[in-house]
C-alpha cells in the first residue's frame, strides 16, 4: 500500500481554510480518492480541549504556543499518521506553519527554537504539500466577523457543511468558542496580523518546493477547483495512476 498525502491548508484568519478544506476532501472522495479531514488546534477529544483552553485564557507567547504543540502530536499520533497509513489523503487545516506564523513572526517567539519544537512535537512529519491561502489581514478579519454573524440560509448551509466534513459539533459551545476567537483576533490588532501574514509569506519563500500561495480574495468555488485540479496533479505524478 502506498503511503497516504499530507497536505495543509494554511493563511491568516478569514483566508477561508476550513471552508476549503471541506470542500477539497468532499471533491476527492467524489472522485473515489479516500480522504481524512482534520484540523488544529482539535480533531481528537484531547486536542478540543487544548483548543477550548487556547481560546479561553489569554497565556504568555511561549505556553501558547506549547499548549498548540502538544495539541498537534495528538491529532499526528490518533488521526494523521494512521490515515497516512491507510493511503489516505490528509487535509489538514493548519499545521507547523501556523505555529511559525503566529507564535514565531506574531509573538515574536525564537524561530530556531520553535522550528525544533515543532519537529518534536511531529516526529519530524512535514506536509507533502502546503496551500497557503493569502489574503490582506484587514479583508480576512472583516470576512471573518461578517462570516460569524451571518444569518443568510445559504451561509448556514455551507457552515454547517464544512462542520460535518471535519467532525465538528455546531453546538453552543462550538458557537462560544468562536466567539472568543473573534474577540482574540480583534485584542491582538491589525499589526499582529500583519505580522503574521509577512510570516506566512516569508516561509513560502523559503519552501517553494511545498508551499503554493493561493490568492484567497479570489471566489471560493474557483479556489476550490484550483485546489482540487492542484491534489490530482501531484497523485498522479506520485502513484501514477489516477
Amino acid at each position: 500500500m502506498n503511503r497516504g498525502l499530507f497536505i495543509t491548508l494554511e493563511g491568516p484568519e478569514g483566508a477561508g481554510k476550513s471552508l476549503q478544506t471541506a470542500r477539497l476532501c468532499e471533491a476527492l472522495e467524489s472522485r473515489g480518492i479516500p480522504c481524512t479531514a482534520t484540523r488544529e488546534p482539535g480533531g481528537s477529544a484531547a486536542a478540543e480541549a487544548i483548543r477550548s483552553i487556547v481560546l479561553n485564557e489569554k497565556l504568555p507567547p511561549l505556553a501558547e504556543a506549547l499548549l498548540f504543540l502538544a495539541a498537534r502530536a495528538v491529532n499526528v499520533e490518533h488521526i494523521i499518521r494512521p490515515a497516512l497509513d491507510q493511503g489516505r489523503v490528509v487535509l489538514c487545516d493548519r499545521f507547523t506553519d501556523s505555529t511559525i506564523a503566529y507564535q514565531g513572526y506574531g509573538l515574536g517567539l525564537d524561530l530556531p527554537m520553535l522550528r525544533q519544537m515543532c519537529g518534536f512535537a511531529t516526529g519530524g512529519l512535514e506536509p507533502d504539500l502546503t496551500f497557503l491561502l493569502d489574503i490582506p489581514p484587514e479583508l480576512g478579519i472583516q470576512r471573518r466577523y461578517a462570516d460569524n454573524h451571518s444569518s443568510s440560509p445559504s451561509t448556514k448551509r455551507e457552515r454547517r457543511r464544512t462542520a460535518d466534513q471535519l467532525s465538528l459539533a455546531l453546538s453552543e459551545e462550538e458557537a462560544r468558542l468562536r466567539e472568543a476567537a473573534r474577540s482574540r483576533i480583534e485584542e491582538r490588532g491589525l499589526s499582529f496580523h500583519q505580522r503574521v501574514r509577512l510570516g506566512f509569506l516569508e516561509e513560502a519563500r523559503l519552501n517553494p518546493h511545498r508551499i503554493r500561495v493561493v490568492d484567497a480574495t479570489r471566489p471560493p468555488d474557483e479556489i476550490t477547483a484550483a485546489l482540487t485540479d492542484a491534489v490530482l496533479e501531484v497523485l498522479a505524478k506520485s502513484r501514477g495512476h489516477l
